[in-house]
């Protein structure tokens, strides 16, 4: 499987009007590589510099042996990514809060390093149905909220 990325630049995101407390766009709608410009990676449409305009990668998975003749196209998977969407907010149920709580306290809200300790915590976490992940992010939260 080859696996080709692609970044395409659109809308402008600059704030014209940061220094004064507003907010203004020019309304620039996609970047256009200017080759004419003194500095690289300047917009020829509104000046500014590439970074300012949102980044969308676009993503082409090719399966499957190589496309000479054309007919392989059923397999070509196109996926756009935002890298700037965060992900979505853990929500934890009443019962895996209050039990990921005393655990916490037992734990003293620091996490194990032993292997023994590692493996409590990962036979607990899948006793409540979290991620160690999710349960070493809540208890970080929660220990700076005490």
């Amino acid at each position: 499987m080859a696996h080709f990325d692609m970044a395409n630049f659109q809308e402008c995101m600059r704030n014209f009007a940061a220094h004064t407390g507003g907010f203004v766009r020019d309304g620039c709608q996609q970047y256009l590589e200017n080759p004419m410009a003194p500095e690289p990676n300047t917009c020829a449409a509104c000046g500014c510099h590439r970074n300012f305009h949102r980044m969308v990668i676009i993503r082409n998975h090719v399966h499957g042996p190589n496309n000479e003749a054309g007919n392989n196209e059923q397999n070509n998977a196109l996926q756009v990514e935002n890298p700037n969407e965060r992900l979505p907010r853990t929500r934890f149920s009443d019962y895996q809060r209050h039990r990921m709580n005393q655990y916490a306290g037992q734990l003293h809200w620091i996490m194990p390093r032993s292997v023994v300790g590692n493996a409590e915590l990962a036979s607990f976490c899948s006793e409540i149905g979290v991620t160690r992940h999710s349960f070493q992010i809540w208890m970080n939260n929660q220990r700076n909220r005490r």
